[in-house]
């Protein structure tokens, strides 16, 4: 209870916001599982759950696809099946967002580097404005690193019955608004093996 205190105190929101990891890719570029992949002292998905668990006050939803399975240290948070299986990482948003009181902060379990700070700044904006919030890269937008809050779960809901199953296709009839301010570094993600040796080394690793 104590350290949950101290979560809340560090960055008061106005309500309880939740978290979703996006872990249920099949990482066929990166030719095994990825998310199991040695990072820092752990492994890749055990490194996001706790800089989302650091920039949330409510619960993190696990979004494992359709497989529901137990992941490290995922045993005392949620695990939800997407939406409809099958359909990419817009189904764990939408079922993250059908467990949410308030919004959720989404965070890809490939990412390492997006700093706890950065996602708490996406948080508080996306409560304030009650708007998506999502970084923008020279790519156009980054959808799995992003604030969504609990109104937009109609829009997603209706894209995924219709097939549009690419969330940044579906951020503009949302209104979103971009996060400013975040380096481009912190958004580089891991596809193949080679971009988790980048980050590992001592030029590419975060801080």
């Amino acid at each position: 209870m104590r350290g949950a205190a101290r979560r809340l105190s560090a960055f008061a929101y106005g309500e309880r916001i939740d978290g979703v990891l996006l872990a249920g890719g099949r990482s066929r570029r990166f030719g095994a599982d990825k998310r199991l992949a040695a990072y820092r002292d752990s492994v890749l998905f055990e490194h996001a759950l706790r800089r989302l668990r650091g920039a949330v006050s409510g619960n993190v939803f696990v979004a494992s696809g359709s497989r529901r399975e137990r992941l490290p240290g995922a045993a005392r948070h949620s695990i939800v099946a997407d939406a409809i299986p099958g359909r990419g990482p817009l189904g764990g948003i939408v079922a993250g967002l059908r467990k949410a009181r308030r919004g959720v902060l989404v965070l890809a379990c490939d990412v390492p580097v997006v700093a706890v700070d950065t996602l708490r700044a996406l948080v508080r904006m996306g409560d304030r404005l009650d708007r998506p919030v999502v970084p923008r890269s020279g790519a156009g937008w980054e959808p799995l690193i992003a604030y969504y809050p609990a109104w937009a779960l109609t829009v997603l809901e209706a894209a995924l019955r219709e097939g549009q199953l690419a969330p940044h296709r579906v951020l503009d009839r949302l209104g979103c608004v971009a996060a400013t301010g975040i380096g481009m570094e912190q958004l580089r993600n891991v596809n193949r093996p080679a971009d988790l040796e980048t980050l590992r080394s001592p030029v590419g690793r975060d801080k």
